[in-house]
């Protein structure tokens, strides 16, 4: 299994060319074509006979795992980086984790662009790559509203009160417009589940991303793996999918750093959750279950010297219509003004790279297209690619300090926060 891990990282790291520049070597362009999360839910829909019209996990990922059967789990957990996993599994031979190894299979894959929650998990949830769902970022101008809005608040970045952009029985079909991969499995005469922590079970990102599943919350990690297991114990439906969702190690690393030790013991007490209350109990009951592990992004660690505060060029606030949209890491600017963004490029001295949007775009890094109609005024003029592990700061309120980014953070192409794990692991032995 090491040779295919290292032979599919060697393949996600020749991928640097953006621009005609070749990127740094810890850069990794996301893949949308057989080893991204872009190919993990079109693997399970084209599993049960759904149709899609994007690839799926390339052969070499999946193997035989998913070989006639019937119940399949996807289970992310948000920010488990793959080369956070590798390290802590090379660290700790007796990692809980490892659990899932014995019968799996363990793979790079990259996340999409930009490797943010609310971009990616609309990814998974609907099998489109970004620019065909149209969720560009964290923060997102949506110039046919006229609203600078919070992508995981579904509101005005001004404004705390949540879903204030799909008020309205339709309002998150509304916003996402295209299907959920859980409504093409129920095209399929699949059920479909997702599962979320009960805080933010009834929020408008999951209303937006649930579309045509069934919604089960929980209350903490060991709870929605008992919760995975008596739903696999049930007879009927013979058939399904359970889509599980786990968000507390990327709150950690974003309030106490990456590579740390609160990290990784919730990374212990997750995988011995798994471990305990689904892996060992499903082997030992003879269900034929699939377990697809996966995570949306990693991250990478600040410090003060990589902020960059953009108000320190001469003439944002006067030059930018809006805000810096998208994410800290990889921000849409929105100025055609040559030349500011020359008096941008000298003062970021090769902290980040410029590139104009439509550039980036007819270079897949949103994925293949065709673009959503709306898409292009969602990503602005210009994008700003931080290098290394610098991140944009810009004062969205009152008060708002550089010192708020520091820690964890991600959106970006850096191998630590774009390298995500796939494990594919089966109940029964598969040859």
């Amino acid at each position: 299994m090491a040779g295919v891990a290292d032979r599919v990282e060697k393949k996600l790291r020749a991928n640097r060319e953006l621009w005609g520049i070749t990127l740094p070597e810890d850069t990794v362009l996301p893949s949308y074509d057989g080893y991204g999360l872009a190919n993990v839910s079109p693997t399970v829909l084209k599993h049960f006979g759904g149709k899609i019209d994007t690839p799926g996990l390339a052969d070499e990922v999946v193997g035989n795992k998913l070989d006639g059967v019937k119940k399949v789990v996807v289970v992310l957990l948000d920010a488990c980086g793959y080369l956070l996993l590798k390290q802590v599994l090379e660290k700790v031979p007796d990692h809980p984790f490892r659990s899932l190894l014995g019968n799996g299979r363990l793979t790079p894959l990259t996340s999409v662009f930009p490797s943010t929650t609310s971009v990616a998990l609309s990814t998974l949830h609907t099998g489109l790559p970004p620019r065909r769902h149209g969720i560009s970022g964290y923060r997102m101008y949506l110039p046919e509203k006229g609203v600078f809005a919070n992508m995981i608040r579904l509101s005005s970045e001004a404004d705390e009160r949540p879903r204030r952009l799909i008020r309205g029985y339709d309002g998150a079909a509304k916003l996402i417009g295209v299907p959920t991969i859980h409504q093409r499995l129920a095209d399929a005469r699949i059920h479909s589940t997702c599962m979320l922590r009960r805080d933010i079970a009834g929020s408008g990102l999951s209303e937006m991303h649930c579309a045509g599943a069934d919604l089960v919350p929980f209350v903490s990690a060991p709870d929605m793996f008992v919760t995975i297991r008596k739903l696999l114990c049930v007879k009927r439906p013979a058939r399904r999918a359970i889509w599980a969702y786990w968000d507390a190690l990327d709150t950690i690393q974003h309030s106490y750093g990456v590579w740390q030790d609160e990290g990784d013991a919730e990374l212990r007490a997750f995988a011995a959750a798994m471990k305990t209350e689904l892996i060992d109990p499903i082997r030992k009951s003879g269900e034929d279950v699939a377990i697809l592990f996966t995570s949306d992004h990693g991250q990478v660690q600040v410090n003060r010297s990589d902020v960059f505060p953009i108000l320190s060029v001469k003439g944002a606030e006067e030059t930018l219509f809006v805000p810096p949209a998208g994410t800290s890491r990889g921000a849409y600017l929105y100025t055609n003004d040559a030349a500011w963004i020359t008096k941008l490029e000298r003062r970021l001295r090769g902290r980040g790279l410029v590139i104009p949007a439509k550039k980036a775009v007819a270079e897949g890094l949103w994925g293949p297209g065709p673009s959503k109609r709306e898409f292009a005024g969602r990503i602005g003029d210009h994008l700003i690619l931080m290098s290394g592990k610098g991140v944009l700061f810009y004062p969205y309120w009152e008060g708002a300090r550089p010192e708020a980014l520091l820690g964890g953070r991600h959106g970006g192409l850096h191998e630590e926060e774009i390298l995500t794990p796939i494990v594919v692991w089966r109940s029964r032995r598969t040859s």
